[in-house]
Parts: C-alpha cells; structure tokens; sequence
C-alpha cells in the first residue's frame, strides 16, 4: 500500500464512471460485499454497514453507516486508475480507508493515518455480478 501515497491528489469531482470499477458483489467466502451504482451515488452494503460515495462541493466523500449508528464521514484524498483513498483525520478509527482494485480482486484497508492498525479484507468478483472480468 506504500504506492498508495505516490498518487497525486485530486480535488475535482470525478468523472462519471470513475469508480465504477468497484462495482459488483464481492465475497471472500463468509463476507460480501457488494457495490451499485444509483444515479451520481455510489452504495456500498457489507453485513449492516451501508456505504456511500458522492460528489460534494468540496470533492467526493465516503460515508459509512453502520447499523445502528451515525454516519463517518470520509474525504477522498487520491484517485488513480484502480485505487481510492479517503481519510478522516478527526475519526479515531478507521481514519484511512483504500480501496484497491486488482483483475477479479477488491481490497479494503482501514487504518489511522499513519498507517498503524492496518487490517485489510480481500474479495473475489462473484463473475454474474461484474462485467469487468472479462475485460481484465
């Protein structure tokens, strides 16, 4: 994940269909987790938890609602082709999440800024859900 920090920052909305390539339902066998597109919105639904990212004034940010809770609010800090950072520095934990995106792979790492308690799930595409593994 070092390579992470190498990208360079974007403060601009992104482009329609950027982070499309996490769309799809994930699972590595016990867990899933699973990504739709509605409208501008990207939702993401894993166990309770409940996902989402979207455009803002100032960006693109990541809200996380577990259930029950309140929602965390992330904002994104890097994009490149198939990984996205956010943060939220004010959160004591997670205050990093990365999503990266490998062939029929999608990884999560959560971790505080510097990187310590680092913990990452992995996911293989459930091949119905993603039209992308062919293309990879």
């Amino acid at each position: 994940m070092l390579t992470v920090l190498l990208f360079a920052c974007s403060a601009e909305a992104p482009a329609p269909g950027a982070l499309d390539w996490m769309l799809g339902c994930w699972t590595d066998g016990s867990t899933e987790e699973c990504w739709s597109r509605e409208g501008d919105v990207l939702v993401g639904r894993n166990g309770s938890e409940t996902m989402r990212i979207r455009a803002v004034s100032t960006g693109v940010v990541y809200e996380a609602t577990p259930a029950p809770g309140s929602t965390t609010t992330f904002h994104q800090v890097r994009e490149a082709a198939d990984t996205v950072v956010f943060e939220a520095p004010e959160h004591d934990f997670p205050q990093r999440i990365v999503y990266a995106r490998a062939g029929d792979t999608l990884s999560a790492t959560i971790s505080l800024l510097d990187g310590g308690k680092s913990h990452t799930w992995s996911w293989k595409a459930r091949p119905s859900e993603t039209s992308r593994e062919k293309a990879d």
